[in-house]
C-alpha cells in the first residue's frame, strides 16, 4: 500500500492515494506519517487548503515537514494574498519548522503586488528577523 500511495501523491492523484488509504485503514493496517506527509504535500501542491487542513491535522508536530506549509504560503503569494501567506509561514513556526529563503520572498513579492502596494508593511517578528 504504502509504495502504490506514496506514487499517487507524486503523481498529483490525491483522490487516489485517499481511496487508498481509506482501503489501508478499512483492513485494519496504521499508515505510517510519511504517507500522510506526502498526501499533505500532493494537496498542498494542487493548492487544496481544506484538505491539506486536514492532513496536517493527523500529525503531531514532530512529525510535520515544511513542504506543505511553504507550498500553502507560496500559493497564497502567488495570489497576492499576503496575509494568508503570512499565516502559513507563522503556522510553520508554531510547528518548530523554518521556512525558507523561497517562502520569505514570494511573501514579500506579494505584498509588493498587493493593491497597498508597499513591501514595507510587512514587519517579520523581532526573534526571526535578528536570525
Amino acid at each position: 500500500f504504502r509504495s502504490v500511495i506514496m506514487q499517487c501523491c507524486a503523481s498529483k492523484l490525491d483522490t487516489v492515494a485517499e481511496d487508498m488509504l481509506e482501503t489501508m485503514v478499512s483492513i485494519g493496517l496504521t499508515p505510517t506519517s510519511d504517507i500522510y506527509r506526502a498526501l499533505c504535500t500532493s494537496k498542498a501542491i494542487l493548492n487544496k487548503e481544506a484538505e491539506v487542513e486536514h492532513c496536517l491535522s493527523l500529525l503531531e508536530d514532530r512529525e510535520k515537514d515544511l513542504a506543505p506549509f511553504c507550498l500553502m504560503s507560496c500559493n497564497h503569494a502567488e495570489e497576492g494574498n499576503h496575509r494568508n501567506a503570512e499565516a502559513w509561514l507563522e503556522r510553520a513556526h508554531g510547528a518548530s519548522l523554518e521556512p525558507d529563503l523561497q517562502c520569505y520572498n514570494k511573501v514579500l513579492a506579494a505584498h509588493v503586488r498587493s493593491p497597498k502596494g508597499c513591501a514595507t508593511k510587512w514587519q517579520l517578528p523581532k526573534f526571526r528577523a535578528a536570525a
